[in-house]
Formats: C-alpha cells, sequence, structure tokens
C-alpha cells in the first residue's frame, strides 16, 4: 500500500475492517486468510453498527461464471450470492438496520457501478439494494476511481468506486461521522481522483 495514502487511514489507531474481494480467493495462500484474519459470525459477508451508523458488507466472490475454465470446476460463487438473498432480506428488516441513522454499503466488486459484463450481483440484488435507504455505497476493482451522485443501475443513492494499484491511480476513501452525518474525503496523488463529499 502507498503510504502517502495508507497513513491517513491510522490504522494503527482506529478499527480496521477487512473485505475479501476477487483476488484473496485466487491467490496460493486463499485458503489459509481466515485463520489471519478471521470473518464475523464465519461468513465472509456481515453486518455491523459503528455509533450511529450501520453497515453492510457483501461478498460478491469471482468476476466470472463459476463455469470458467480456469477455476476447474472448484468455485461455487453462485450457492454464496444466493445465501447472501436472505442475509440481505433480514439484514435490511431488522432493528439494528431500521434504529441506525446513517447506512453504508460496502463490497469489494461493485453492485452497482460495475464495468464489468459479468454482473449477476446487480441482477440479484439491485431489486432489494437500489431501494435501501443507504447513505452510500462504497467499492472498488475496476481499478478506475468513479463517483456517481445517484442513478447508476437504478441505485437510489451515491456510489463510490475506489481507484488502482499504482500511485498514480491509487485512492483511500475516509469516511467521517461527526454531528451524526456522514461526510468522505477521497484521498489521491492524482488530482483528478480527489473529491469532497457531503452528505
Amino acid at each position: 500500500m502507498i503510504h502517502s495514502l495508507a497513513d491517513e487511514v491510522n490504522g494503527a489507531e482506529k478499527p480496521v475492517i477487512f473485505l475479501r474481494g476477487n483476488h484473496e480467493i485466487r491467490n496460493f495462500y486463499s485458503a489459509g486468510m481466515h485463520h489471519q484474519i478471521g470473518y464475523y459470525n464465519d461468513k465472509t459477508y456481515s453486518a455491523f453498527t459503528r455509533g450511529n451508523t450501520r453497515f453492510m458488507l457483501l461478498d460478491l466472490g469471482e468476476d466470472k461464471p463459476d463455469s470458467t475454465p480456469v477455476y476447474g470446476g472448484l468455485n461455487d460463487f453462485t450457492q454464496l450470492r444466493n445465501d447472501q438473498v436472505e442475509f440481505i432480506k433480514k439484514e435490511l428488516a431488522s432493528r439494528e438496520f431500521k434504529a441506525a441513522r446513517n447506512h453504508v454499503l460496502i463490497s469489494h466488486i461493485p453492485v452497482f457501478g460495475n464495468t464489468d459484463k459479468y454482473r449477476p450481483c446487480t441482477e440479484l440484488w439491485g431489486p432489494m439494494l437500489s431501494r435501501a435507504p443507504f447513505d452510500v455505497a462504497l467499492a472498488a476493482h475496476t481499478h478506475n476511481a468513479k463517483f456517481y451522485p445517484k442513478g447508476v443501475d437504478g441505485c437510489r443513492y451515491p456510489v463510490y468506486v475506489g481507484g488502482g494499484y499504482n500511485k498514480t491511480d491509487a485512492t483511500v476513501a475516509v469516511l467521517s461521522c461527526r454531528g451524526g452525518k456522514l461526510s468522505m474525503r477521497v484521498l489521491s496523488d492524482n488530482p483528478d481522483t480527489r473529491w469532497t463529499l457531503n452528505e
């Protein structure tokens, strides 16, 4: 990680949540990640409340169909996505979600604003999530920083997709809540991908 951006996060002093992306699924040590990091309720997706903000973290799996030959028939992300349908329904109806003042949706692959040709979660989850009262959705994956104010793929709230992995394209989104209101700064060494967003 680029220190000029990562140092702003201050992970040594503040809680850090790890969310699995598609490259963490692929690499040679992916099977061992669970033992190094751990997952809430033993799932790679979850929801939690911090202050007056409810966070929903979703795992979209891989960015290609399970039938892709390189996966060798070992993937079943279709089932993982279907399992999360029930999780999403329960979470949106939960007392914790309804009681929260602010709501943030987080995923590595964007549910909305995904530029991949294969977008099963936009189709599967989109009808439920696009109408939900989220204040913002945060994602990554495309390696191209983009902010959608509202309306992308029928979504009714802003969507921010983070930048790439090299110094000129990398971004870090810093979400803050002060006085009960969310705000977000996007840090980057590239002036074209710096934003300050206030809800």
